[in-house]
């Protein structure tokens, strides 16, 4: 490309240099090539960067931005959440058996109802709910849940007026409200919606309710642990354990905002202390055709994979339930360090651990 001189305007030009005088180089119009630049642009928004930053520092750089979030926003963000929160409300179709007799077991009722009936699996929850009455220990009667309404009504056409045991029991199709109320009697102020408690009348705002009392779990387990106290738990070994363990797989634990954590405990203490009675009756050769080690594997499992219980409550249900809790321990997660103490938290589902070990920093 040409190179042009720059030559001063009319008027202006001075003296012609002398014939000894150094030229003047020439300016160059001619477009120099850019160099790269080794530092970033600095723009307004630019963060500041502190090799070692100081406490006055970051509160300077918090200050400098917008990191503000309201309450609501970071616990949603949080990579904990409530134990339960994340169940699942199993609001089946039930078919409702009176007239049982006394002595009748899950068993029992499944043969009633034939190999096709399409009840709930087992892996995902207890199908079979014979209430008893936790104060005498008598039989009352059995719900069934279906996984589909149809197979409901089907099973209840086909069984009704048929004899079960020697008795002619009557089969209706019934809501899971009258499951619930007959499960949790003694729960006051709540309207059950399927199985969702809606609290009624909450004071102050205080929207906490015990759905079963301490004093209904100290007499299932006192029919447990001594059932020659009554005529009706002698006719029937496993009832009081059958009866825990249809507390512990229909208790609402997704309704976190209406159980406390004592309401927890004193249920998973009732559970404990009736995998011990069971486990001392199998070692001691105790066992009868319906009170036995199946019996106890049930017990320990409900309790493992139960979603409102802490991974150290179910690592002492494995503890206590010793051979009826073979296989569990892959049930449990394992803990994260510095949040093993935790009696309401667990993680959020999808939350990485290295991010919570994070938190615990000092």
């Amino acid at each position: 490309m040409p190179q042009h001189q720059l030559h001063p305007p009319p008027g202006l030009s001075g003296p012609a240099p002398a014939s000894n005088e150094t030229p003047q180089p020439s300016v160059s119009f001619a477009p120099t090539p850019r160099q790269p630049s080794l530092a970033p642009p600095t723009t307004p928004q630019q963060r500041p960067v502190l090799p070692y930053p100081s406490t006055t520092a970051v509160k300077e750089i918090l200050a400098t931005t917008n990191l503000a979030i309201d309450a609501e926003t970071a616990i949603e963000n949080a990579p904990f959440v409530e134990l339960g929160r994340h169940a699942l409300a199993q609001n089946w179709c039930c078919v409702k058996i009176s007239n049982i007799p006394y002595s009748v077991t899950g068993e029992n009722i499944m043969e009633f109802l034939g190999k096709n009936a399409k009840v709930v699996p087992d892996d995902v929850g207890l199908s079979v709910h014979i209430i008893m009455d936790r104060a005498s220990g008598k039989t009352m009667d059995a719900f069934v849940e279906f996984t589909c309404p149809k197979d409901a009504y089907r099973c209840v056409t086909r069984k009704r007026g048929k004899v079960l045991g020697s008795r002619h029991v009557l089969l209706d199709v019934v809501n899971q409200e009258e499951l619930m109320k007959e499960l949790f009697p003694k729960a006051r102020g709540i309207s059950w919606e399927g199985v969702i408690p809606n609290v009624l009348n909450s004071e102050g705002g205080n929207s906490k309710t015990d759905l079963v009392t301490k004093e209904e779990l100290v007499l299932v387990v006192g029919h447990a642990r001594t059932p020659h106290r009554s005529p009706f738990s002698r006719k029937c070994l496993q009832r009081p354990y059958e009866s825990i363990l249809s507390i512990v797989a229909k208790f609402p634990w997704f309704a976190v905002s209406v159980y406390t954590i004592h309401q927890r405990d004193i249920i998973f203490h009732a559970l404990i202390s009736t995998i011990d009675i069971l486990k001392k009756q199998c070692k001691r050769g105790r066992t009868t055709p319906n009170l036995d080690t199946e019996l106890l594997k049930k017990l320990c499992k409900a309790g493992v994979i139960c979603t409102g219980f802490t991974n150290k409550q179910k690592r002492e249900i494995i503890k206590m339930g010793e051979f009826g809790a073979e296989g569990l321990e892959k049930e449990v997660e394992d803990d994260i360090p510095g949040f093993e103490g935790l009696l309401a938290l667990n993680r959020k589902r999808g939350a990485e651990p290295k991010f919570i070990e994070v938190l615990n920093l000092p």
